[in-house]
């Protein structure tokens, strides 16, 4: 029960709800945790010409996951505060991640981020980003071909380029949604 207890704590604490607005992007999340908690995280951060929302799940569930998840959040905020371009985001989280959680653990992930004029998508053994085109009417899904993070010490990690128009919607999501 302590346990329990513990994890809700440090997800209620790490996890807050996200509703807000950064230049002409708006953004709304939350993460409500089934009966048990684990590791999932929804973050977002930065300023109007440089931001990375993002959505992460570690495996498993209890206390464990949830300490790994805060330091995805913590690795996740000094990479992208110290001016790292976001296509080296997933290689980098990987890179601090991978000796620091147990061997069984990995990490999904998905990202999508503003650097100066454009966008930018990456996934790491996560579902497939959503997006919706007023211009089209369609919603297409963004997929990479990447593995989770710390399942391996290094490796390469795609992102791509995204063209977006205003009034396109992404969603970002975890694992759970889909089960």
């Amino acid at each position: 029960y302590a346990e329990m207890v513990l994890a809700s704590e440090i997800h209620r604490v790490l996890v807050p709800p996200i509703h807000t607005r950064i230049g002409n992007f708006e953004f709304y999340g939350r993460s409500l945790p089934s009966g048990e908690v684990g590791g999932d995280l929804i973050d977002l951060a930065g300023t109007e010409d440089r931001w990375a929302a993002y959505v992460a799940d570690v495996s498993g569930h209890g206390v464990a996951p949830g300490i790994v998840m805060a330091m995805v959040k913590s690795a996740a905020r000094m990479l992208l505060s110290s001016g790292h371009d976001t296509d080296r985001l997933l290689p980098r989280l990987n890179e601090v991640l991978f000796p620091l959680k147990g061997p069984e653990m990995f990490v999904t992930a998905c990202f999508l981020a503003k650097d100066g004029d454009g966008l930018r998508a990456g996934l790491a053994g996560h579902p497939a980003i959503l997006h919706f085109s007023p211009k089209t009417n369609h919603v297409v899904q963004l997929e990479c071909p990447n593995l989770p993070l710390g399942i391996l010490p290094s490796g390469e990690f795609v992102s791509s380029a995204i063209r977006a128009e205003q009034g396109s919607v992404f969603a970002l999501y975890p694992d759970g949604l889909l089960e």
